[in-house]
């Protein structure tokens, strides 16, 4: 992954669990919009891994 110096990331459906440790370690803030996996269909953001990190 390479540097991240974005304050907020949205449409995280898909992000992985490096790149959730690479935002924490980063301070930046995840904008979860479920709406989008849900009219999508796509499997929902990783939510409480979200939270845990």
């Amino acid at each position: 992954m390479g540097t991240n110096e974005a304050r907020a990331m949205s449409h995280l459906e898909e992000i992985s669990d490096e790149g959730i440790r690479g935002m924490a370690k980063a301070g930046t803030v995840a904008v979860v919009l479920p709406s989008t996996a849900f009219i999508l269909r796509l499997t929902p953001p990783p939510v409480r891994k979200m939270i845990e990190n």
